[in-house]
């Protein structure tokens, strides 16, 4: 049966980018190019369209941000973020910060929001980056989250439990621009967006295989590649 869109009754009364499924059921939805975010929350019938508008606490300032880019107000565009294992949600990045888009934009600044104490908690960043970006990321069955860079093949892990980052093999070509999907057998899939000849285009991009073939072999702890059959390269990384 074919689905069907349809407004929602109460509308938020701002702009709004990137949204993320709660583990209680609310939607945490950031505002575009601030540092502001609310909440979603359905009604007592569980539905959403008639449901209940909040502000939360704001993103904390980083002094990680320079001025020359708006900082140290921390207000992305484009930016990593996931929902971690136990409810609390990880931010990272920003290509541009609030309505500063020069090329030298790409933030370095990372937090954790909790839903449960509405509360921000500015963390560590993966050493010897620059800065994160827009940068791709997923999380891991066992609670990581991998996180790619977005100006190089580096792709770091961070463990939220002891806000610690650590290395994996790189990638072999540029992380930016892709995503990373975790399948179901535990490895990670991404299409390379960084070689033209091999990038599905703008008109092709909703087409490409998630299930590579062409002889894909799989390294423990690496990145291998293959074709899918719209002829995009693709990444599998098993950990």
């Amino acid at each position: 049966m074919a689905g069907t869109w349809s407004d929602l009754s109460n509308q938020p009364g701002v702009s709004i980018d990137t949204m993320l499924l709660l583990t209680d059921g609310r939607v945490l939805c950031h505002e575009f190019q601030s540092k502001k975010w609310r909440t979603l929350a359905p009604s007592d019938t569980g539905d959403y369209s008639t449901g209940t508008w909040r502000s939360v606490e704001s993103m904390p300032d980083n002094t990680k941000i320079p001025t020359s880019i708006g900082g140290p107000t921390n207000a992305p565009t484009f930016f990593a973020s996931a929902v971690l294992a136990d409810g609390r949600v990880f931010v990272a990045g920003g290509e541009y910060n609030s309505t500063f888009s020069k090329p030298t934009s790409d933030t370095l600044a990372a937090q954790i929001y909790d839903p449960r104490t509405d509360h921000w908690t500015a963390i560590s960043t993966p050493t010897g980056w620059t800065g994160i970006g827009d940068a791709v990321s997923c999380v891991l069955p066992d609670g990581r989250l991998m996180l790619g860079q977005y100006n190089g093949n580096a792709v770091a892990l961070y463990d939220p439990d002891l806000d610690l980052w650590t290395f994996t093999s790189s990638k072999g070509d540029s992380c930016s621009e892709e995503t990373f999907t975790l399948m179901p057998d535990d490895t990670v899939l991404t299409v390379q967006c960084s070689n033209a000849n091999n990038d599905p285009g703008p008109d092709r991009s909703g087409k490409h295989h998630t299930t590579p073939t062409g002889g894909l072999t799989v390294r423990p702890g690496g990145w291998a590649g293959s074709r899918d059959l719209d002829d995009a390269m693709t990444s599998r990384f098993e950990r």
